[in-house]
């Protein structure tokens, strides 16, 4: 299987197709996650997620989502 993604989920120049201005921080990643299988976490280079992040990132997407590290 491919899965196509981005780079991250909620960069203000990505406000678009696959984003909009309307939601909240929390709420864009429910939104790309309906477009996209996957997402790289680039927030990981600089530091290591929580547990609780993880899960709370993952309660929002479906089941089979993918997130790259």
């Amino acid at each position: 299987m491919i899965r196509v993604g981005a780079s991250g989920f909620s960069y203000k120049d990505r406000i678009g197709p696959h984003s909009s201005p309307e939601l909240g921080e929390r709420d864009r990643l429910a939104f790309y996650a309906r477009e996209f299988l996957t997402c790289e976490l680039n927030f990981t280079t600089y530091r290591l997620p929580i547990a609780k992040t993880l899960a709370r990132m993952a309660a929002r997407t479906p089941p089979g989502f993918l997130f790259a590290l």
